[in-house]
């Protein structure tokens, strides 16, 4: 009968060994991957297994977690030979803030890439009218000239010192090898008058504020 039938089926799946589910090659990891579900059906579980795998296997592997329920949950499993290998990136962390530097790249390629991203960081946060082409071009040229010493890049928060220091806007511009930046500092700001250089000044101060006098967002 149907019902039989049903019943030899379920048995036939009860008795069934578990067979382990997983991506066929590391190639398909590059692939994006959408989990959806209702809260408490296993995604979290899921990625927190992923995860532990990819650890005890000594790959690599970041987590961007908005809520830090995630984060909390794989702490829990992190094999003990992969400990120190653990970094751990917390905002909200007062007491011991993580310095994170926007302005430190690897190779060469990465350099107009990171400082366009900053750029359009500034472009969000504030309205077109506040962020046009003079912001830009300055920003531009405070940026890749901060950059100049890839083995100690500046940070935003000298932006402003870069405009106002010599001796220290020196140390970086002797570095500079791209000859338009360094022709930024050495003809174009010359011929500027010390009032255009000034409004020049607070114009792009007045958007690094919240990072520079905010102590948290400083550090």
């Amino acid at each position: 009968t149907g019902a039989g039938r049903r019943d030899i089926i379920l048995g036939a799946l009860v008795e069934q060994p578990a067979q382990p589910v997983r991506f066929a090659s590391l190639i398909d990891r590059f692939s994006h991957v959408y989990s959806v579900g209702q809260t408490g059906t296993g995604k979290s579980s899921l990625f927190r297994e992923m995860v532990r795998q990819d650890m005890e296997q000594g790959r690599g592997v970041a987590v961007i977690d908005p809520h830090g329920d995630l984060i909390e949950s794989i702490l829990e499993v992190v094999p003990a030979e992969r400990l120190e290998d653990v970094v751990l990136f917390d905002p909200s962390d007062t007491e011991y803030p993580c310095g994170l530097n926007m302005l430190e790249f690897q190779a060469e390629r990465e350099r107009d890439l990171i400082v366009q991203e900053i750029i359009v960081i500034f472009q969000k946060l504030f309205p077109a009218e506040f962020v046009g082409p003079v912001f830009e071009h300055n920003m531009r040229n405070a940026l890749l000239t901060l950059m100049a010493d890839q083995a100690h890049p500046g940070t935003l928060v000298e932006i402003p010192r870069l405009f106002t220091d010599e001796i220290f806007a020196k140390r970086y511009v002797t570095r500079l090898a791209d000859p338009i930046v360094k022709d930024f500092w050495l003809r174009e700001r010359n011929r500027i008058s010390l009032e255009d250089q000034g409004e020049t000044l607070q114009y792009i101060v007045s958007k690094l504020g919240r990072f520079i006098e905010d102590r948290l967002m400083r550090d």
